[in-house]
């Protein structure tokens, strides 16, 4: 007995002798027929969740390891996958032959839930060194929304494996606010100042402040900063500041009998603020009886700057609707 396995087809003769001493020969031909040259194509990798279609070929008859038994089969693996294909030609000969398919995850993109925002909101499609895509045609990692809708990104990872999300923002109103004092100057024995702000219904905070009230003494001397802060019905909230400065009045005879009249700052450079009970005539006179102002004024704090005047003491005079006579000094001093 010979195993012979040839490459090629080849012709074997055998001799042989019996035991008289004759001999005789005989001959066999074998042929080798070629394997079959199986090849498959396709898709190296895949994004998670897609499918892959394996072409078969150089073949008769196939069979894949993955089930088909057709040259052409559609996987859709999950992870990793070699998959096997075994070819036999029109000789009854075969071969096998294997493809790797690797898959490739999808990008997570969660833009979160449905939001509500005050002014705007910044929407983030993360996934760092992706490419996207927004509904708007935007191509950026993120997107500044101003106006409320619904708005989507879809994102593709260098993988080429793309997701996408989409989310519903309102966008809301900052209000505008703005804090009104009733004055901006005040003495620390002046009763309290009202504090209102549009719109209405916010809160009113600071040194001296209860409520919509503004106590100077309670504050304290210098320049008061209070501020009125409103929140919409929608959330949104914003906030105005404005100051008030608070004097201790105290000059030279300053005030006089019923605090008919204050000066504030006493000395001063010819600028000051008064405050008078009623609407009147407000007059001053230098100390040669010389008149330098006169005016009808009107009650409550009020700013005044004079023109060029020297140096020296004046006297105030306020005479109001009663002809009530009210009188005060005053020191200029440049």
């Amino acid at each position: 007995m010979e195993i012979v396995a040839p490459t090629t087809s080849t012709t074997y003769t055998v001799t042989g002798t019996d035991a008289n001493g004759c001999v005789n020969t005989a001959t066999t031909s074998i042929t080798v027929n070629p394997l079959p040259t199986v090849t498959i194509s396709g898709a190296s990798a895949i994004c998670a969740g897609s499918s892959d279609t394996l072409i078969g070929a150089g073949a008769s008859i196939y069979q894949w390891s993955s089930g088909g038994n057709t040259s052409m089969e559609i996987v859709t693996p999950v992870v990793p996958t070699t998959y096997t294909l075994t070819g036999t030609g029109i000789n009854g000969c075969s071969d096998s032959v294997t493809a790797l398919v690797n898959v490739n995850p999808l990008p997570v993109v969660d833009l979160g839930p449905d939001i509500s925002a005050c002014g705007s909101f910044i929407l983030n499609a993360m996934n760092a060194g992706s490419s996207y895509l927004w509904s708007d045609n935007s191509t950026a990692q993120t997107l500044t929304v101003t106006n409320s809708g619904i708005y989507s990104v879809q994102v593709t990872n260098p993988s080429g494996c793309m997701d996408a999300d989409t989310i519903s923002v309102t966008i809301n109103a900052i209000p505008t606010v703005t804090g009104i004092p009733s004055v901006t100057t005040m003495c620390t024995t002046d009763a309290n100042a009202t504090l209102s702000g549009t719109p209405a219904g916010g809160t009113w905070s600071g040194p001296g402040v209860t409520g919509n009230s503004f106590n100077a003494s309670t504050a304290g001397l210098g320049v008061q900063t209070l501020t009125y802060t409103y929140t919409s019905p929608q959330g949104c909230s914003d906030s105005a500041s404005v100051t008030i400065t608070v004097s201790a009045c105290t000059g030279i005879d300053e005030q006089m009998a019923n605090g008919g009249i204050h000066i504030f700052p006493n000395p001063n450079e010819g600028q000051f603020n008064f405050s008078t009970p009623t609407n009147g005539t407000l007059e001053i006179f230098s100390s040669l009886g010389q008149i330098v102002y006169s005016s009808q004024v009107s009650a409550g704090n009020n700013p005044l700057t004079l023109g060029t005047v020297d140096n020296g003491i004046y006297v105030i005079r306020f005479t109001d609707m009663q002809h009530n006579v009210h009188q005060s000094k005053m020191t200029i001093q440049h």
